[in-house]
C-alpha cells in the first residue's frame, strides 16, 4: 500500500550473527496487500511464491505471517519462520498470532492518539503562553529565549538528548504562572509591596497547579516550581539549595536571569551579555550554581560571538539566533 516498513524488534536463535536477519518481502507483501494471515508449511515448495528469489536465497522453510490492522490501515507485522524444519506451525498457531496482530494494532493507533493528544495540549498551552505574553511588551519572546538558552546549556553539560528536550519544554512553560499575577504588578516599575512581591512568586506554584493534570509533562513540574531556588541562598517556594534544587531548575534559573537582565523591563535597563555574564557569575554558589553559570557562558562565547569581548546585546530579538560560524564544541560530560 506505499508503505515502506522496516524491522522493530527481532528476536532469533543465538547462533544467527547479529545484523544478518531477513525477511521475505515476498511473503511480506503479500500479507500487506491482501490484508490476511499467511500460513506456509514449507515457504520453498509453496506455489503462492513459485520463483520468489528471497525464499530460495534464505531456504525458508516454515512461515508465518500477520499484518497489524486497525481501521483498514496497516500499521505494521508480525513475522516469524523457521529455515530448517517445514510444518512449524499449524492453525492454532496462526490464531494465536492473528488475535496478537489485532490486540498489537489497536494499541498502536491508542498510543498515536495518545501522541496527538499529547501535542495538541502542548500546543494549547505554548498558544495560552503567547497570548500572556503579547499582553506584555517587556516579555514577549521570553520563553522562547530562556527556553533556547536552557537548551544550550544543557547539551554544553553533556546532558543526554532526551533530557535537553525535557529541559528546554519546562523552560518554555516555565513562567505559565504568570497569568495568575495581575498586569500592573508585573507591569511595575517601581518597588514590591510584600502582597505585591508574595504574588509574583505564587507564580511557580500556579504553573505547577496548571500542568499538574497534564500527565505527560509531570516531569516539567519540579523545574517549572524550583526555577526561583537559590543555590547558597534562600529562593523560594521551598527554600532549598544546592544540589536539592533539580538541575534542571538550576538550568532555568540561570537561563530566566539571564534573559531577565538583557532584555527591557519595566525594573531595568537591558545590559549586554557581556555584562549580564558578569553578574551572573558574581553570584556563583550563591543564589546560582557555578557549573550552570560557566556552561551558558561557554555555550554564548561558541554560538553567539568569537571571544568573550564580543558578547554584546543584539540590535533585536531576532539577532538572537546563533552564527552560522560555530566553533567546535567540547562538551563537558559531567552530569549531576
Amino acid at each position: 500500500k506505499g508503505k515502506e516498513f522496516e524491522p522493530k524488534y527481532i528476536k532469533s536463535r543465538p547462533d544467527i550473527p547479529a545484523g544478518s536477519f531477513q525477511i521475505s518481502k515476498s511473503i511480506l507483501d503479500k500479507s500487506i496487500k491482501e490484508e490476511v494471515c499467511i500460513l506456509a508449511n514449507d515457504a520453498a515448495q509453496d506455489d503462492r511464491f513459485s520463483g520468489a528469489e528471497s525464499i530460495m536465497t534464505m531456504n525458508l522453510r516454515s512461515v508465518m505471517c500477520a499484518p497489524l490492522v486497525y481501521q483498514g490501515e496497516v500499521l505494521g507485522v508480525i513475522y516469524l519462520d523457521n529455515r530448517e524444519k517445514p510444518n512449524c506451525f499449524d492453525e492454532n498457531d496462526v490464531a494465536l498470532l492473528s488475535a496478537m496482530a489485532n490486540q498489537s494494532a489497536v494499541a498502536i493507533d491508542n498510543s498515536h492518539l495518545y501522541d496527538d493528544l499529547q501535542k495538541a495540549y502542548h500546543e494549547a498551552i505554548l498558544a495560552l503562553l503567547n497570548t500572556v505574553e503579547a499582553k506584555d511588551p517587556y516579555t514577549r519572546g521570553h520563553s522562547q529565549r530562556t527556553s533556547r538558552y536552557a537548551l544550550g546549556i544543557a547539551q554544553e553539560m553533556g546532558l543526554d538528548e532526551e533530557e535537553c528536550k525535557r529541559i528546554k519544554t519546562a523552560a518554555e512553560l516555565h513562567d505559565i504562572g504568570k497569568i495568575g499575577v495581575r498586569e500592573r504588578i508585573i507591569d511595575k516599575a517601581s518597588a514590591l509591596s510584600t502582597m505585591e512581591f508574595h504574588s509574583i512568586q505564587a507564580h511557580v506554584l500556579t504553573g505547577e497547579n496548571i500542568l499538574k493534570p497534564i500527565e505527560y509533562l509531570s516531569f516539567v513540574l519540579p523545574m517549572v516550581r524550583g526555577h526561583h531556588e537559590h543555590y547558597g541562598d534562600t529562593g523560594y517556594p521551598d527554600g532549598l539549595k544546592g544540589e536539592k534544587i533539580p538541575l534542571g531548575a538550576r538550568i532555568l534559573g540561570v537561563a530566566d536571569a539571564f534573559d531577565a537582565m538583557t532584555t527591557q523591563r519595566p525594573y531595568n535597563k537591558p545590559v549586554s551579555f557581556k555584562d549580564a555574564m558578569k553578574k551572573l557569575k558574581a553570584q556563583k554558589g550563591k543564589q546560582f550554581d557555578s557549573d550552570v553559570v560557566e556552561a551558558l557562558d561557554h555555550f554564548l562565547k561558541q554560538s553567539y560571538s568569537v571571544t568573550p569581548e564580543e558578547i554584546q546585546m543584539p540590535k533585536t530579538h531576532t539577532d538572537l539566533e546563533p552564527s552560522t560560524e560555530k566553533k567546535s564544541r567540547k562538551k563537558d560530560t559531567k552530569k549531576k
